[in-house]
C-alpha cells in the first residue's frame, strides 16, 4: 500500500484512534478544525454494505490497483450504475472488479480512512499555522 504524504506522517496515530472511534460507531473526538462528519458517514455506508455482504458467498467488491492495494467500492455505486445503465465505460470497470472476504474489505477500509485522516489532519495544522502551500486562487 503506497504511504501517505510524508507531511501526515506525525499525525498517523491520531488518526488511528479516530478511524478506530468511528469504525467501532463511537463518538470520535477531532482536534479543533478537524471535520470528519463526511469519513463519518462513509464509514456508516460501509458498515452497511458490510452488513449486507457479511455472509455472502461471493464476498464485497473491489477495485485492485496496479500496486495490488484494494478499495472497496461502495453497493451505492453499483446500484447507480444498474439505475443510469452500463456504458462502455461502466461495462469495462465492472468487468475489473473482484471480491474479496469481507474482512480484507474492512483491512483495507481502515487503512483507507487511517490515510486520508493523517492528510486531512495535516493540512488543518498547515492551515492554522498559516502554512498555505500558495497563494490562494482569484476568483471572480
Amino acid at each position: 500500500m503506497p504511504k501517505p504524504d510524508e507531511r501526515a506522517e506525525p499525525y498517523r496515530q491520531e488518526a488511528e484512534r479516530l478511524t478506530n472511534d468511528i469504525m467501532r460507531g463511537e463518538r470520535a473526538q477531532p482536534r479543533e478544525g478537524l471535520f470528519i462528519e463526511d469519513v463519518q458517514q462513509e464509514n456508516n455506508e460501509f458498515r452497511a454494505d458490510f452488513q449486507l455482504l457479511e455472509s455472502s458467498d461471493r464476498g464485497f467488491p473491489v477495485e485492485r490497483r496496479e500496486n495490488g492495494e484494494i478499495v472497496p467500492v461502495a453497493l451505492r455505486y453499483l446500484s447507480e450504475i444498474q439505475r443510469y445503465g452500463l456504458s462502455t465505460e461502466r461495462v469495462s470497470y465492472l468487468a475489473q472488479l473482484s471480491f474479496v472476504k469481507p474482512a480484507e474489505a474492512v483491512a483495507a477500509f481502515r487503512a483507507g480512512v487511517t490515510d486520508f485522516l493523517a492528510t486531512r489532519i495535516a493540512s488543518v495544522v498547515d492551515f492554522f499555522a498559516g502554512n498555505f502551500g500558495g497563494a490562494f486562487p482569484a476568483f471572480s
